[in-house]
């Protein structure tokens, strides 16, 4: 697959594109499009000082993202990054819209074998 370069547009169907040939879940697939879906709303109307949508930016961060072959959770952090800094939007609204807490959560204790205490412990601490 050729990825693309510095002056190349990308879409959030790049995204897809290469985040699919490598997270097969379609739950996974679908966190990372809520997270977009997210930002279409609240970055509405939003520009950079070249006049381009202030969401290529969040799209070319979960295209790279997404070139290294991070998760889902990742990739979509990496669209959700500036939300609540520019758009006003509470911690709260981001875990109760989108789950992400419940999907951490999930992710972590996966990963790691936690318990649920220790996981929250870590989690409160760099949310």
């Amino acid at each position: 697959m050729k990825y693309k370069e510095a002056n190349d547009k990308v879409s959030f169907e790049d995204v897809l594109e290469v985040c699919s040939t490598y997270i097969k879940k379609q739950e996974s697939i679908a966190l990372i499009k809520k997270a977009y879906d997210f930002i279409m709303v609240k970055h509405a109307g939003q520009k950079r000082k070249s006049g381009e949508p202030y969401t290529i930016h969040l799209i070319w961060v979960a295209y790279i993202l997404s070139t290294l072959q991070t998760g889902p959770i990742t990739i979509a952090a990496g669209l959700l990054h500036d939300v609540m800094e520019d758009c006003e939007v509470s911690r709260e609204e981001m875990i109760e819209r989108l789950h992400l807490l419940k999907e951490l959560l999930k992710s972590i204790k996966c990963h790691l074998k936690m318990n649920q205490t220790s996981m929250l412990k870590i989690i409160v601490k760099y949310i």
